[in-house]
């Protein structure tokens, strides 16, 4: 019986279901977000594609993370939409009155739950409505 490590996609994501919520640029840019040990990844709470980085420290024994955001497909060359990290930092000191850690947003119990995921920025009234108020402020 063939075990399912020794084919050639990794363990880990043949046991995972991705479902993406949104468009891919291109079969390329499908098959690294598919791939769990490639550090591009996406967040569709910023709406933005990031390269995900581990840096360890040398004087002492650890690992601390690190994004990157990638504005284009190193691909197929496609301009990603705008990122929505700093509006939605602004958004959540200015309505909730706090500044959340961007990184721990999954973790934060303050969090409300639509502003987990993309719910908040694909539901366009909402989203039109709360960008037009913060314009006008």
């Amino acid at each position: 019986m063939e075990d399912d490590r020794s084919k050639s996609k990794c363990y880990h994501c043949s046991k995972r279901k991705i479902q993406f919520n949104h468009k891919i640029c291109c079969d390329q840019m499908y098959h690294c977000l598919e791939e769990c040990r490639l550090p591009i990844k996406y967040s569709s709470v910023f709406r933005e594609y990031y390269l995900h980085l581990i840096v360890k420290k040398k004087l002492k024994d650890q690992e601390s993370l690190s994004i990157i955001q990638i504005f284009f497909c190193p691909w197929c060359g496609l301009k990603f939409e705008e990122s929505l990290r700093s509006f939605y930092k602004k958004y959540m000191e200015k309505i909730y009155h706090m500044t959340p850690d961007l990184c721990q947003v999954y973790e934060d119990p303050r969090i409300p739950k639509e502003f987990k995921s993309d719910e908040w920025w694909k539901n366009k009234k909402f989203f039109k409505e709360i960008k037009e108020e913060f314009e006008n402020n």
